[in-house]
This record gives structure tokens, C-alpha cells and sequence, in this order.
């Protein structure tokens, strides 16, 4: 079966049901949403991978192929979009990657296991008190350049920690 593997899609949200009565949304919903965009989308005739926890290790996941038919994605992706839309799947990831975000001495340590790790790739002069995402995400680019296997690496550094960026970061929307 040729597919060709175009996207991995963060996916969570809400279809029919709403968020818990205390306004969180469980872990239960979450993947509840995710399976029925996910089944939505093979509804629609495009293979959707098995799902999984994506590297930010609080979203979850799955691979969209592309077929001959659909050699460059656009119609599986049309048909992601369409489904997620149909869900609710948007806001509700959005409210769910916001009830992860660290603060306080947590978002201290996870700064610190941030920073450590970009030296590895020998970024420095990083600060654990910065709260602007595109500071790191420069010093990524202009140390390692974004495609290399360091820059990926790199990058994974900084989507494994995704939750200590504060909302309205470039990294938070």
C-alpha cells in the first residue's frame, strides 16, 4: 500500500459531548475527540495512522497518508480540516494544551531540563527566565540552521517542553 506519510496532525477537541461539569477536560474526552476525527477522516475515504502521544508528551496523534490519488496531500488534509471543524476539535485542543501549561518552580525545573538540553547541542547563553519562545527558536536556527539533523533535534527539545511557553506565545497560541 504506497502511502506517503505527509503529516502528523496534533489532534484533541470535542465531538458531541462537552468538556466535565468543572469545565477540565479529562484525558478520556481528549482521545474520545480524537478518535472520531480520526474515524471522520477514514470516513472520508483517506487513511489515518494509529494514534499516538506526539513528542510534547501531553498531545496526542496520528499520521494522515496521501495516495495516488492524492499525491500532495491537499484532499486528506481538506478532509482533516473539514472533520476537526465538524468536532469541535480547535478551541477544545487549545483549551486542553492550556490546562498543561507550567508555572511557578514546575516551569522553573522544566526550563532548566530545556536549557540543558539545547546545550547539548551547543546552543548557549540561553536564560531559564525567558518567556518568548522565538528567542530559542532563533538561537536554534542560527546556531545548527533548522534542517539539519541537529537543528531537528534540537527542535524536538523544544516540542518535548511546549508547555512552559506562557498563552500567546508563538509556541502557545
Amino acid at each position: 500500500m504506497p502511502l506517503a506519510v505527509i503529516l502528523v496532525l496534533a489532534v484533541g477537541g470535542c465531538s458531541a459531548q462537552t468538556a466535565s461539569d468543572d469545565d477540565e477536560i479529562t484525558e478520556a474526552e481528549y482521545r474520545q475527540t480524537v478518535e472520531a476525527v480520526r474515524s471522520c477522516v477514514e470516513g472520508r475515504g483517506f487513511e489515518a495512522g494509529e494514534i499516538s502521544l506526539n513528542s510534547d508528551g501531553r498531545t496526542l496523534g496520528f499520521n494522515l497518508g496521501s495516495g495516488a490519488e492524492d499525491p500532495g496531500g491537499e484532499k486528506s488534509i481538506a478532509a482533516y480540516d473539514e472533520c476537526g471543524a465538524e468536532h469541535g476539535l480547535f478551541d477544545m485542543e487549545l483549551a486542553y494544551g492550556q490546562q498543561g501549561r507550567l508555572t511557578g518552580k514546575a516551569r522553573d525545573e522544566a526550563m532548566v531540563e530545556l536549557v540543558s538540553c539545547l546545550e547539548h547541542y551547543d546552543i548557549q547563553g540561553l536564560s531559564t527566565a525567558e518567556t518568548d519562545s522565538r528567542v530559542f527558536v532563533k538561537a536554534i536556527s542560527d546556531t545548527l540552521g533548522a534542517d539539519t539533523e541537529d537543528g531537528s533535534r534540537a527542535f524536538a527539545c523544544m516540542d518535548s517542553h511546549r508547555n512552559v511557553w506562557p498563552p500567546g506565545d508563538a509556541n502557545n497560541p
